[in-house]
């Protein structure tokens, strides 16, 4: 705090010889004077939310000194009506100041001692949380209440147990802790690539002082204190591309709570994604895996690659491998761009399974040397990512499959990089033939929409909604490229 902003009275009573106190009343060298002074304090929100309001007789201006030692910003001026400050969220003492003003009249200094009482809302938030141990505990999506993006299976539930058994306390004293132990799940932005179980980076680490607020008109819940977080660590109000980038708080909304108080689900929107997470209160049913087995084939669902198809290979029925490979491609290798195949040399940064949260079981099988092939069982979607390819030039995209089980598979492509920030995701339906390698090759006009944004990043494969399969909806792929 400036001395010379503390001190300012003194000076003037010294200065002009002026018999000065608290509440002495003031005269000016034109006979004026300043009479009366006094003020009024509100208090509100938890209690550090602090309205003064002064008046007094023949006064033109006040300044009002909050007392705040450790801040800058705590002195406000005013002509009369109340002015506000926000102190720290803990039980202090604080000398408000207001010093009143007027042209040809010495200042007159009033001060009153305040004590900050912090009342903590008593709501159902207060407790210790965990998310929930269910499918959807964690989704993303492009629009609130559309998680169609990513959300967790029950088997992420077992692989990723080192961020379900992390704790997230409400204290009834309104701090905030997360209970970390020693691991947690922690992403590539955090320096751990490929994402899994790590242990927790500063200041996503449980070191945090932090507070929170249940604003229950508003449905929100504010955590206060860099690198206090809910769900993952990743996801605030902005986008933040390294932890020391972190935010100072992140307002959770659409708090909303099960009947028995014992889940609570919140929104929040990160950029241009939009995240629900779903705690349980530790202890109760929520907050551990239920025994279910929905095939009945003697693997909780929990720990079933398949938990809707019996089978005894990991919870999944015996898939065949293929045997064969398709005809090597012919097209003149400068001529194209390779996402998969062994005849070119592809694009970097290819990943033939993501983490998408998808069921889709795989495999990268060689049935002849050098030439290996990827295999997708129990399809329900897969996806591929890649460094985006522009499609200057090009005009077909080229896929060998193979599949004794499905008939029609729908093939889309997907572009993500577009400067406008927009998601381009045109998808067609091709026809196979049953027990061999089928080679389509498909104009880039089919993916109507989408050859306008100029590029493609993903591509992702599903069942068509007309055609047919067994139990087990396996297929192979190979040879996936672009050419002119």
């Amino acid at each position: 705090m400036n001395l010379f902003k503390k001190s300012i009275s003194a000076l003037l009573c010294l200065g002009l010889m002026v018999s000065c106190s608290k509440e002495d009343d003031a005269m000016g060298t034109s006979g004026s004077a300043i009479t009366n002074l006094e003020f009024t304090i509100e208090s509100s929100g938890l209690g550090n939310t602090v309205s003064v309001t002064p008046s007094a007789s023949g006064a033109t201006s006040y300044s009002v000194d909050f007392g705040n030692t450790e801040a800058t910003d705590d002195v406000l001026a005013t002509v009369g009506p109340k002015v506000t400050y926000v102190y720290p969220s803990a039980a202090a003492t604080y000398n408000i100041t207001v010093t009143a003003s007027a042209t040809g009249a010495d200042n007159v200094v009033l001060t009153k001692e305040h004590a900050v009482v912090i009342s903590i809302p008593q709501t159902d938030v207060i407790g210790r949380w965990v998310l929930l141990h269910q499918v959807g505990a964690l989704a993303v999506g492009p629009e609130v209440n559309n998680y169609s993006w990513w959300s967790n299976s029950l088997a992420d539930v077992n692989t990723r147990n080192c961020l379900f058994d992390d704790v997230y306390e409400f204290k009834s004293d309104g701090t905030f802790v997360n209970v970390l132990g020693n691991e947690t799940w922690v992403e590539p932005v955090f320096g751990n690539d490929p994402e899994g179980c790590a242990t927790p980076v500063a200041p996503f680490d449980g070191t945090a002082t932090a507070t929170w607020f249940h604003n229950e008109t508003e449905n929100t819940v504010t955590i206060t204190g860099k690198g206090a977080y809910l769900g993952l660590a990743k996801v605030a109000n902005t986008l933040f591309t390294s932890p020391t980038a972190a935010p100072e708080s992140v307002t959770y909304s659409a708090v909303g709570f099960s009947e028995d108080k014992n889940i609570m689900t919140v929104q929040i929107s990160s950029g241009t994604d939009f995240w629900q997470f779903k705690l349980a209160k530790e202890g109760t049913a929520g907050a551990a895996i239920a025994d279910v087995d929905t095939d009945g084939d003697g693997v909780n669902d929990a720990d079933d690659a398949c938990p809707n198809v019996a089978g005894t290979n990991n919870g999944c029925p015996v898939v065949t491998d293929v045997t064969t490979v398709p005809t090597t491609p012919s097209v003149d290798a400068a001529n194209v761009i390779s996402i998969y195949s062994d005849a070119y040399t592809s694009v970097g940064n290819v990943n033939v399974n993501p983490g998408w949260g998808q069921a889709t079981q795989f495999a990268e099988l060689e049935p002849a040397t050098g030439n290996k092939v990827l295999q997708y069982s129990f399809l329900d979607y897969q996806g591929t990512t890649f460094d985006a390819i522009s499609l200057a030039g090009y005009t077909h995209i080229h896929f060998d499959v193979h599949s004794s089980e499905i008939d029609k598979l729908n093939i889309t492509l997907i572009n993500t990089a577009d400067s406008s920030g927009s998601t381009f995701e045109v998808g067609v339906d091709k026809t196979l033939t049953s027990g061999q390698w089928t080679s389509i090759d498909i104009p880039l006009s089919e993916f109507i929409g989408l050859t306008e944004s100029g590029a493609i990043d993903q591509l992702k494969y599903g069942v068509s909604l007309d055609g047919t399969a067994t139990g087990a909806t396996s297929f192979h792929v190979d040879n996936i490229y672009l050419y002119k």
